[in-house]
């Protein structure tokens, strides 16, 4: 060991996680930021699929799978809109 440390991590939108790659994650010590915008009426608004449908719930389910594994991080980007709705 040459005494080093090297972390790992990414950031993502969080609609494509699944239990599986929570647990490679898990396993490699790899934590995870998740972006999402408050509510689903804000969130919804800004960040949609491709195909233009809302992905509050998939987003909300990743963070619920990556807690459980203890990997997730949180990135909070405050904007007026979302002030009432901050924890």
């Amino acid at each position: 060991s040459l005494g080093a440390e090297c972390k790992q991590s990414v950031q993502t939108n969080g609609t494509l996680i699944d239990a599986q790659m929570c647990e490679l994650f898990s396993r490699f010590q790899i934590r995870v930021g998740i972006s999402c915008d408050g509510p689903a009426f804000l969130h919804d608004k800004n960040r949609r699929t491709r195909s233009n449908r809302p992905t509050h719930d998939s987003v909300i389910a990743a963070i619920r799978l990556l807690q459980a594994q203890a990997v997730l991080e949180v990135l909070l980007i405050r904007e007026q809109e979302q002030q009432q709705f901050l924890l």
